[in-house]
């Protein structure tokens, strides 16, 4: 950890270098999407496995 870094709390505890920190919000960004595509599809009554493989 250096000056500048950015500590991200959650049960892994991460920390993120600085130079990094676009590249990582970008990535989270995309998972958050998905995740919420699969949520809308599980809700929509299809089981996690068939709402995952689409």
């Amino acid at each position: 950890m250096a000056a500048g870094d950015v500590l991200v709390g959650d049960a892994d505890g991460v920390v993120v270098p600085r130079h990094r920190v676009r590249e990582v919000v970008d990535a989270i960004g995309g998972i958050v999407e998905k995740e919420e595509a699969l949520r809308q599809r599980i809700l929509a009554g299809r089981s996690g496995r068939t709402a995952a493989a689409r």
